[in-house]
This record gives C-alpha cells, structure tokens and sequence, in this order.
C-alpha cells in the first residue's frame, strides 16, 4: 500500500508540473579568464595516463567554440619531454620559440577511482512448500472457487553490492609565448560516487524513480573515468574561452485576472504555442495584437521578454529587460521575478563576452610555419 500511495502522488505532481508550458534557450558564457592578446592558441600534450583523454575532449571543444585559432602540438617530441613542472624553466626556451602562437596551453591530469564490495541483508519472499486451500473470486467467470495457495514466509538474504568511487583533476597552464608569463593556471575535479546492487536494486519504486543501478550495470573503470574526462575538460574550456549553454525557461500562458489584466487571452495562448515550435516571430505578432487592445497584459509583456531573450545579442537582450521589468509593473508571479534577476545576470555576461571578441578580433593572427 505506501509504495502505491507513493507512485500515485509522484505521477500527480508529474502531472502538475507538466501544465506549465516552457521552452529551451541557448546562450554564451564569456570565458572566466580574458587572455588580452591570444588569438592563436597552440595545445601542447597533456601529462598523466588519462591526460590524451582530457586534451582530446578539450582541444574537441574548444574547437567548437571557434574562440581562438588552434594548434595542435600534441605529437611534438621536443615538447613532450618537457615536464608539468619546467613550463616556464628559461631553459627551455628554444623548444617554445618554434610555435607559432600567442599562446600554449599545457596540462596534468591525475585520477583514483576505488570498488567497494559488500552485501546486504535484504527481506524477501520464499514459499515453504506447504499449501492452504483460500477462497478466491475468477475475474473472467466472476464465480468464486477454491484454489490452493503456496504459504510464503519472510527471510533475509544477502544481495552483493559494489560502490564505485572515482575523482579525476586537471590542472592547466596557459602561457604567454612572448613574454612567457603565465597567463592562466587553473585546476577543476570532477569527482562520481554509485552504488550497484544491494537493497536499493531490489526495490521496485527506487528501480521506477531510476535510483537503482544492479550489479550488471556496473560500467568498466575506463568508462567511468572517461565520463569524468569529458566533464573536466568541458569546465576547463569555460576557464579560457565562451561556452554555450541551455536554459528552460517558463512562459506565461495567461490569467484572466480582474478587469483582464492578466492579459490570459487566447491570443497569449497560441503565441505560447507558437514559440514552444520555436516560431518565435509568429508568437511575436501575436504578443504584441495583445498589447495593442491591453497594454497592462503582464502575461504578452512578459513572454515578449523571453523571445528577446532567445535572440541573445546585447542589444535584444536590454529590449528584454525592460519587457520583464513592464510585466513586474502589471503581475506580481515568481517567474516574473526570476527573469527580472537572471536578465540582469546575462546582459553582465554579454558585455563581458562582446569585450573578449573584440580582443581577439583585434589580434593579430599568426601563420604556422610549415612542417
């Protein structure tokens, strides 16, 4: 009975939390660390037994983000014999001044990963091999009949289980090539922690709910820490260049409020529908018919907000704010509030970002030479 009172209220306030319609936005982060004068950046090797695996993802994603030219120096030999540690030793100097770039970054990458076995004493089912006759009634006849019934009885038995435990760092360094200074060094770690088997695999809600991993679920070491080497490089990216991201972001389908200005008529309606297909001017249109005949509709202002938002320039992003700050004026709901706080955060991130493309558009690019 309580695991099926538990399953109804779950898919209740799945049910809830489905109504409020939303949509997915994509924005850029500038990156955490300006490089004035780094235009192209050469990507040196990566020491450690998973550094080729860091530096593979990293170099992978940077190469996405189109910030910086790179180059790719990881079969040099000259540079592969030099240490984490003798970077910026004046001794090897000649070896850096063949690249030809602003910059190079270099890494270290250190893992542990650790298994954990044991069992739990886990309460199950098994019959005695005796019978007792129960009356039952025949859901296809709907006559009642006389069936004999295995008698079960309650016994612990040991589930094995194994914790899985790993943690996997990265450190990088990022050199100026002219005045050989460094110009960042940063150090992210991504750590994972799952146990598989035992009672939680045993339990048919947590096994619902995607909580149980059993035993044959249990990845390989080198998987395990190659998903931690994807993760780490994806935050070292974000220390030294812009990086996207995706938002879920509410709209506002309107309530007819007192006088109307909720603005919940069917036009809000359809243009929630529209941008929900990603018809973002279409849904515009419609928003704005709205304001046209109510201007106090703080459900179209606010909407009209979002979809200036999902353009992500500066310029449409500032035309956001002042939606949001119009749709505060006329309605009082959290996700007013909540775009009122996460605009200002952004059009910050977009002056920052506009700041660091002009950098780097003002440099020079390097030509390497060939061979």
């Amino acid at each position: 009975p309580y695991r099926m009172i538990s399953l109804i209220t779950l898919f209740l306030i799945l049910g809830l939390t489905a109504c409020a319609p939303k949509t997915k936005l994509t924005a850029i982060k500038p990156a955490e660390v300006s490089m004035p004068g780094v235009r192209t950046l050469a990507i040196l090797p990566f020491k450690g037994k998973y550094g080729d695996a860091v530096r593979e993802e990293f170099y992978s994603k940077l190469d996405e983000v189109k910030h910086f030219t790179l180059l790719d120096l990881s079969q040099n030999e000259a540079l592969d014999r030099i240490q984490w540690e003798q970077m910026d030793d004046p001794r090897f100097a000649p070896a850096f001044e063949q690249i030809q770039a602003d910059a190079a970054v270099a890494g270290y990458v250190t893992h542990q990963i650790k298994d954990i076995k044991g069992t739990d004493q886990v309460q199950m089912q098994e019959g005695t091999g005796r019978y007792r006759t129960v009356k039952r009634k025949n859901l296809f006849t709907g006559k009642t009949e006389y069936v004999q019934e295995e008698i079960m009885r309650t016994v612990l038995k040991p589930v094995p289980y194994t914790i899985r435990t790993a943690a996997l760092s990265a450190s990088i360094k990022v050199m100026d090539l002219k005045t050989r200074k460094i110009l960042a060094s940063k150090k992210v770690t991504e750590t994972f922690k799952q146990k598989y088997g035992g009672k939680e695999a045993e339990n048919p809600l947590t096994s619902l709910l995607g909580g149980a991993n059993g035993l044959d679920s249990l990845p390989t070491e080198e998987e395990t820490l190659s998903s931690l080497a994807r993760k780490v490089a994806s935050r070292l990216v974000a220390k030294i260049a812009p990086t996207k991201y995706t938002m879920t972001i509410e709209l506002d389908k309107g309530s007819k409020g007192f006088g109307g200005l909720g603005g919940g008529n069917d036009l809000v309606k359809k243009g929630v529908e529209y941008a929900q297909k990603g018809a973002w001017e279409e849904a515009v249109e419609l928003w704005k018919t709205v304001l046209e005949s109510n201007p106090h509709s703080a459900s179209a202002l606010y909407n009209l907000g979002v979809a200036y938002e999902a353009r992500g320039d500066l310029n449409s992003l500032l035309q956001a704010q002042k939606y949001y700050q119009q749709a505060l004026k006329y309605g009082d709901k959290d996700i007013y509030i909540e775009a009122k706080v996460r605009i200002k955060k952004r059009i910050k991130e977009a002056k920052k970002l506009k700041q660091q493309q002009i950098r780097v558009q003002n440099t020079p690019e390097r030509k390497p030479i060939s061979g």
